[in-house]
């Protein structure tokens, strides 16, 4: 049995999180300084404690080896997790920065190029992002689309939209290839853009996008400039989960708190689109870099060898589409992946020959620590109840009380310090549904990335495809998540209901019994994401404002809750037969919508735009003039837990 005085330390420091946090002030500095040591500290007595207590004698046996191997990643992995809460222990906002500066901005009015790298985007995606890199609030710029698919139709629609066409005979070093000939042809120019702006093909900037970022550039010392990345679509989990009026997109932590943190440290770097590059400091390092398929990353750190600093504005400034399915989003993180691991075997790595200062090779160590081993970690962790109730061979050497004594208070810690540092952006088991549903591809990656970094192709994450019928992902299924589920379940059955199990009464029953019905509550949720439900047919921001719809001689004034370029969702209407044509009025877009009636339901309608080229145009500038968004504004883990449960049950 469990002594339940052993339970003292965690209840202590569950008490002091409730007492502490809210007093504390996550945005600053001071107030992440505190939660941040204590998890540290917590942490790093878990891991003395784990390395010195609860190992047995060296030997070559089986059973051995493997708690060897397992407490050698384990280790690993912790100081990772020591060194994220080392970052996060600071934090930096320059918005004031940027409003100081905007007088430097409408004195200086420095000339921008503003780069739309293409590939194979459909013209509805592009179109869009054109029409947003047009409306800028900033008059010294010029827009260029770089056409690596040299079609003739992007060609004709540039030239009806009015801006630059770029095109190249091959596509030698994909997109960093793509941009670096664009910046040759532009600086040949009488007087070159001072400065290269660069949007992925699905982002569409908002008319502040270029004033906003380019005013950082008042420190001469800057050579980048990188704004977050949103979306105007669910990802994968946030779909899969039914989720998304509960759960943020799953990189809202990366851009919304981590990245703000690394640039407290000096170590921010440039994440592609919605950057800024100062040309000078681009010429000084030959161009963006073609050594890494994640050339941005490699670019902020020659930057920095070359003395430059990239800088990090954490303010919303541009939209684009997340990966919509399960393959497009696994394909995404295995190109990071090997992208990163060119970087590390590369003079740019944590132990490189390049002239780097030291906290960017600690966060470059912290990088690797992660695409190298939370995913195998991640694998080691399902596997470990499974064999230990199936043959008995353990992984900690330790009785339950030990097992609660110290991992308890580092374990609570931490959660309740992400929790309240990310504001509910990190919880428990949908974090780690997110890292199981890549692990095995990224563990392909990091290997091929790092023992074979030459050659490596630069994949295009797919967007914009129909989604309009369930998908699933059986090789995911089949042969990870369901054999996992069912050793699982077997090691549970083996080793709790048959006597002569080696495990059967052992004293650490209640922390692998934990241990083994969590990972199966994982495996579930993960499983979900395989199933792939059919996407509405517009996905669009939430809304909340009064519209004038008018159908036949009827006018109505419904709500409209949801936005989108193609079609809105409407409240407060009578029942109507869906197909009947209406218009609709928006608030500042002064001609009425042509428009369709899609759908009807008990609460809500859905019409879809039946509008002319110069209204559409005007429903996408007002779509992405920044009110609107699609992620929550609070983070809810009982409503995420509530939505996976009625996906479940569905």
């Amino acid at each position: 049995m469990i002594d339940f005085g052993n339970l003292a330390p965690t209840l202590v420091t569950i008490g002091a999180a409730i007492v502490l946090l809210p007093m504390l002030d996550r945005h600053s500095t001071l107030g992440r300084a505190l939660p941040c040591a204590i998890c540290l500290l917590l942490i790093g007595r878990t891991l003395a404690w784990r390395l010195t207590s609860t190992l047995p004698p060296f030997s070559f046996d089986m059973d051995v080896l493997w708690a060897y191997s397992f407490v050698s990643v384990e280790a690993l992995s912790t100081i990772s997790s020591m060194l994220l809460f080392f970052f996060l222990a600071r934090t930096c906002d320059r918005r004031l920065d940027a409003d100081r500066a905007q007088r430097w901005v409408k004195e200086r009015r420095p000339r921008i190029d503003l780069l739309i790298p293409t590939y194979d985007e459909d013209a509805a995606i592009l179109e869009r992002t054109i029409i947003g890199a047009q409306a800028q609030d900033y008059d010294s710029y010029r827009v260029c689309v770089l056409d690596d698919g040299r079609r003739e139709w992007l060609k004709d629609l540039c030239r009806r939209r009015g801006v630059g066409y770029l095109v190249r005979t091959d596509n030698a070093h994909a997109k960093a290839g793509n941009i670096n000939h664009a910046i040759e042809l532009l600086g040949r120019a009488a007087q070159p853009a001072e400065f290269i702006a660069v949007l992925d093909a699905d982002f569409v900037a908002q008319p502040n996008f270029l004033s906003r970022a380019v005013s950082l550039f008042a420190d001469p010392s800057v050579g980048c400039v990188q704004t977050p990345q949103h979306f105007f679509n669910t990802d994968p989990l946030q779909h899969g989960f039914r989720a998304s009026a509960h759960w943020p997109d799953e990189q809202r932590f990366f851009f919304d708190v981590l990245l703000a943190s690394k640039d407290a440290w000096g170590a921010a770097f440039c994440c592609g689109t919605s950057s800024i590059c100062r040309r000078e400091a681009l010429e000084a390092i030959g161009g963006v870099p073609t050594e890494s398929v994640t050339e941005d990353m490699l670019l902020s750190l020659k930057l920095k060898a070359a003395g430059w600093k990239t800088v990090y504005l954490n303010e919303r400034l541009s939209m684009g589409l997340a990966p919509e399915g399960v393959s497009e989003y696994i394909t995404q993180r295995s190109r990071w992946c090997i992208g990163f691991m060119q970087i590390a075997r590369s003079d740019w790595g944590p132990f490189g020959r390049a002239r780097l200062p030291l906290i960017d090779r600690i966060s470059l160590l912290d990088a690797f620590l992660y695409w190298s081993l939370s995913f195998p970690f991640r694998l080691m962790c399902l596997a470990a109840p499974v064999v230990y109730g199936l043959t008995g061979a353990a992984v900690i050497f330790a009785d339950a009380d030990g097992v609660l004594t110290h991992y308890g208070p580092s374990i609570c810690a931490a959660v309740a310090t992400l929790a309240w540092i990310t504001a509910g952006r990190v919880l428990p088991i949908v974090t780690d549904a997110a890292q199981l549903l890549v692990a095995v591809d990224a563990m392909k990656a990091a290997i091929f990335g790092f023992f074979r970094p030459a050659g490596q192709r630069f994949k295009v994450t797919a967007k914009g495809r129909s989604r309009n019928r369930v998908t699933v992902q059986w090789p995911i299924f089949l042969k990870v998540l369901l054999p996992l589920l069912v050793l699982t379940f077997s090691a549970i059955a083996y080793g709790t209901q048959y006597e002569f199990s080696p495990v059967y009464g052992d004293r650490s029953a209640p922390v692998w019994l934990f241990w083994a019905y969590y990972n199966m509550t994982v495996l579930v949720v993960t499983a979900l994401t395989c199933i792939e439900l059919p996407r509405a047919k517009f996905e669009g921001f939430r809304a909340d404002e009064a519209v004038t719809l008018t159908i036949g001689s009827a006018v109505y004034r419904p709500r409209m809750l949801v936005l989108s370029d193609v079609g809105a969702t409407l409240e407060g209407l009578p029942a109507i037969p869906p197909g009947a044509p209406c218009s609709v009025r928006l608030n500042s877009i002064e001609a009425p919508i042509p428009s369709r009636l899609l759908r009807t339901g008990k609460r809500t309608a859905e019409i879809v735009f039946e509008a002319s080229p110069p209204i559409g145009e005007a429903i996408v500038r007002k779509l992405f003039s920044g009110p609107y968004q699609i992620s929550p504004q609070q983070f809810r883990f009982g409503g995420v837990l509530a939505a996976i449960a009625g996906r479940i049950a569905s």
